[in-house]
């Protein structure tokens, strides 16, 4: 396929190829169309769609890459901008180390993708270890020559604060057939931001209810998610502890909800709030003045004996009334029980 593409890229003038940008149209023959198709299957599973000419493979960086000329390859990497990741692909799949060595001593890293496509291949993951180990491993860790499978190479590529994310991409690109065998062995995730539930955590899940993955292979038995705008909180499953001290003034916390709705929400999730339950998800919750959503907070221990008296402050300023007669009806007489 390489030899059909360099004989197509030959019948081009030198000249032209080191003037050709993204939109020109010296290079689209229909030769290499056709090929483009393939080599794209081979590359991300699926034929390639939409504009060939925007494809990384008409730039002149390609050309110099899959010609060798590494002089070349260090100019327009110098001069030009591009987006690497397909280059880096292509690179892992023809083994050209040399180039990829230019790639990484240039600050770039091996992408997410790149470990997935690559972490099920014996082959693929043995000369990526015995190449790029210092490019490829996180905190420092040493490869010691041994082989690897790929729970032990996706541990020791991939961030723990961005597993989630990896995880999502994985069963995106490679499926779930060798997800929960890759993944259990790993460090459980026991925290996430609210961010990562769309696109990540709800990938999982959905993965989850139709038996094709373990969700408990990945996550721990309690998650802590931090909310921070409450817009993707409310659908989480029972093992989430739900953080809402880190919550934004400016937030979509309740924000379709009645009292009654918030009431149910408040006593059927495990919610953390700050200390002194006046933090910007509070007030929202206060801001219904029901006596029940009080009564809520004062079951499930949110408004205590430690931080009633500030919430009672609060409340009688913001004339809350419903909410701080309920509050008061609850709070110490005479220093004769707690709250």
């Amino acid at each position: 396929m390489i030899d059909i593409l360099m004989d197509e890229f030959r019948k081009t003038d030198s000249k032209d190829i080191e003037q050709m940008d993204w939109y020109d149209s010296v290079l689209c023959k229909e030769g290499i169309r056709r090929y483009l198709n393939d080599v794209s299957y081979g590359l991300y599973g699926e034929p390639m769609r939409g504009n060939q000419k925007e494809f990384f493979m008409m730039s002149p960086l390609y050309f110099a890459m899959i010609t060798g000329d590494l002089k070349k390859c260090r100019k327009l990497i110098k001069n030009e901008r591009h987006w690497y990741s397909p280059y880096i692909d292509s690179a892992i799949a023809f083994r050209d180390t040399e180039f990829l060595k230019l790639l990484l001593k240039k600050g770039e890293r091996f992408h997410h993708e790149a470990i997935i496509n690559n972490c099920d291949d014996p082959e693929a993951r043995k000369y990526l270890c015995e190449n790029f180990s210092e490019y490829l491993f996180i905190d420092g860790y040493k490869y010691d020559g041994s082989p690897m499978n790929a729970t032990e190479f996706i541990r020791h590529s991939v961030d723990p604060w961005e597993m989630l994310r990896f995880a999502s991409s994985y069963l995106n690109i490679a499926g779930a057939e060798h997800f929960d065998e890759n993944f259990e062995g790993l460090q459980k995730i026991g925290a996430i931001e609210e961010s990562d539930i769309i696109g990540c955590y709800d990938d999982l899940h959905r993965y989850d209810l139709q038996g094709l993955i373990n969700i408990k292979s990945i996550l721990a038995d309690e998650v802590q998610c931090i909310a921070r705008y409450g817009r993707n909180v409310y659908h989480l499953s029972d093992y989430f502890i739900i953080d809402l001290s880190f919550m934004k003034d400016e937030n979509d916390f309740l924000e379709h909800f009645d009292a009654d709705k918030v009431t149910v929400y408040i006593n059927h999730n495990n919610l953390i709030f700050d200390p002194w339950c006046t933090g910007a998800a509070a007030v929202k919750i206060y801001a219904y003045d029901d006596e029940e959503v009080i009564g809520a907070m004062i079951s499930k221990g949110h408004i205590n004996e430690e931080n009633a008296e500030g919430v009672l402050k609060y409340l009688t300023k913001k004339k809350l009334r419903h909410a701080a007669k309920a509050l008061k009806k609850l709070l110490l007489t005479n220093h004769e029980q707690p709250v």
